[in-house]
């Protein structure tokens, strides 16, 4: 693809242009899923949070239609909810309400569709209010721990804080 450096799907690492922005640690997205959304559950899993109404009904369709999961979801599911479970998520096709994707700790909230609205004004207002500069690199240490030795892990937020130090100190 002309003009979108490392973005392309040849095989020979580079990443398709969703994943792309979805691994930025300067954007943080938010899935809100309501209602029969059963083929929106893949992309609710590439996001970093979730919210999901008790109304919603959601599955990982992709074997129905010869696909495997793509954006990270693989490994996300397994992070969430174990090999076992995200196996039989992915294997079978099998439809969850909200609730039981809650439980399974698919989403970090679950609300009424009528709460739905505040809900998420009040999340994205929280991270809207967290110093950018500090959200950038707590979302940037968090995206990286799973790549790295607990040295090279306790490295990385040593130099993360000393870049933001500046940021939280009192002037003077």
């Amino acid at each position: 693809m002309t003009g979108m450096t490392g973005v392309g799907m040849d095989g020979m690492g580079s990443r398709p242009p969703a994943q792309c922005w979805l691994s930025r640690p300067d954007l943080f997205s938010v899935a809100v899923v309501s209602g029969y959304a059963v083929d929106a559950l893949h992309l609710a899993l590439a996001c970093d949070l979730r919210v999901f109404c008790e109304d919603a009904y959601l599955a990982m369709t992709g074997i129905h239609q010869g696909l495997v999961p793509a954006l990270g979801v693989s490994r996300t599911l397994v992070d969430l909810i174990g090999y076992s479970r995200a196996l039989d998520l992915c294997v079978t096709g099998r439809v969850l309400s909200g609730r039981q994707a809650y439980e399974l700790g698919l989403a970090e909230r679950l609300v009424a569709p009528g709460d739905r609205d505040d809900t998420v004004e009040d999340l994205v207002t929280g991270l809207l209010a967290a110093p950018r500069g500090l959200a950038v690199e707590i979302k940037a240490l968090l995206l990286h721990s799973r790549e790295r030795t607990r040295k090279d892990q306790l490295r990385a937020e040593r130099d993360a804080w000393l870049r933001t130090a500046r940021e939280v100190a009192p002037p003077g």
